[in-house]
Order: structure tokens, then C-alpha cells, then sequence
């Protein structure tokens, strides 16, 4: 609720209305109820974005664009190539079809325990502290719950010997093509991107922008990186 409301989606009355709900959402964390969390959070989402009448629907992985129909129809270019004769040959995957499966299925049921736990954050401290690079990035336009201000107390709280240095770490102008793209912080092993002009769908909305990030990372890096 505070980038809705930051981004001037929401009022104050929709900045309470929504903190009650997300606040209900922390509790069925806290008790273990991930999957009426992971039900419940989803659709406080959608409700915020879409049902709320003062966000008036707006497309919330990407609050810059008027338009997001496109995404349909990169979807079904996406399941004719991944469904045809050669690329099942070329999968190993026999006769089994593809589809779009966001969030749902037996693959998003095995993985609730990581979605609305902090095993995740678990797991990237452990790399941290063996010396892995870990990069994170977001579009500055996400108002999922994979937005920037969200990812980033997120990547503060973590536990790991350079916590201290990583809080400290001034955020700067970020340049990978001459022109303003975005902002990074860093505390090697553990780097933060911020990019302009996108939302959810970075390598979707900015290519070349992305393209560039991945070449910086791996260009800098050890063959022990992890991009999130």
C-alpha cells in the first residue's frame, strides 16, 4: 500500500483500508496458513489495483502502461513455439502440453512454503555468506507485491556479515548506455537495481536496458553468481 500510495493510485482512505488487509495477510503468515495467505495476499492485491474504485483498475505490474493487452498475444506466440513438433523434440517432453500457469498448479502449490516464508531469504543469506554474488533488480514501475520498496527493506534485513555495509551503501545514478537507465547499491557480493521506465517485466518493456545489466553482471563476475 505504500507504493499505491506513493504513486498516487490510492488515497488515504484506500492507504487504511488496504493496511487492514495487509495486516491480515502478515497474520496468516505468522499462524501458518499459507495457503489461505497465499490466496488471501493475491487477491488484497488485485483489490487494491482493481477492485478498489480509487485505483480504478490500473495494470499493476506495470503502472506506466495504458495497455497491457499485448501481453496476451506474446502469450499465445509463446504457447504455439513452446507446443510445437520441434521444440517438444528438442524438450524431451513427448506429447505434454504447455500452458499458462501463473501462480497456479501443483508446481505453485509445492512452492507456498517459499512464497510466503522467509525461507527464501534463508537461502540467499547462505549464498552470501559463501561468497556468491547475488544480484537483485526491480522496475521502479512494479506495484506488485515484487515492488522496489518492498524488495529493498527486504534485501536490508537480511543476515549476513555485510548487512551493515549494504545498509550503509549510497544508491547511485546508473548509466549502462550512456543515458540514465536507472540506480544501483552495492556491497559486494550483494548488488541492487532499480530500473527506470519499466515495471515487472524488465526484459519485456527495456531489452536493451536488460541486456546490458545481464552483460555488466557476468561480465564482473565469478562463475558463482545468482541473478533474482
Amino acid at each position: 500500500m505504500d507504493f499505491a500510495y506513493a504513486s498516487g493510485v490510492i488515497d488515504e482512505r484506500g492507504y487504511e483500508a488496504a493496511k487492514t488487509k495487509f495486516q491480515h495477510c502478515v497474520q496468516l503468515i505468522e499462524e501458518g496458513s499459507l495457503k489461505e495467505a497465499e490466496e488471501f495476499c493475491e487477491d488484497s492485491v488485485r483489490w487494491l489495483y482493481a477492485s478498489n474504485k480509487s485505483a480504478g483498475g490500473v495494470f499493476y505490474y506495470d503502472l506506466g502502461l495504458p495497455d497491457a493487452s499485448f501481453l496476451d498475444r506474446i502469450t499465445d506466440q509463446l504457447s504455439k513455439y513452446l507446443n510445437s513438433a520441434p521444440t517438444r523434440e528438442a524438450l524431451h517432453v513427448g506429447l505434454r502440453t504447455w500452458r499458462q500457469s501463473d501462480e497456479t498448479g501443483p508446481v505453485a502449490d509445492a512452492l507456498l512454503a517459499d512464497f510466503e516464508t522467509e525461507q527464501g531469504m534463508r537461502v540467499i543469506e547462505a549464498l552470501l555468506e559463501k561468497g556468491y554474488q547475488v544480484v537483485s533488480y526491480n522496475g521502479v514501475r512494479d506495484g506488485s507485491v515484487c515492488n522496489h520498496l518492498g524488495n529493498l527493506l527486504s534485501l536490508k534485513a537480511l543476515q549476513w556479515p555485510g548487512r551493515s555495509a549494504f545498509a550503509d551503501a549510497a544508491t547511485e545514478p546508473w548509466r549502462p548506455l550512456g543515458q540514465l537507465a536507472g540506480y544501483k547499491r552495492s556491497a559486494h557480493p550483494l548488488s541492487y537495481y532499480t530500473v527506470l521506465y519499466t515495471g515487472h517485466l524488465v526484459p519485456m518493456i527495456v531489452p536493451d536496458v536488460a541486456r546490458a545489466l545481464i552483460g555488466e553482471i557476468v561480465g564482473v563476475a565469478t562463475p558463482s553468481s545468482v541473478i533474482v
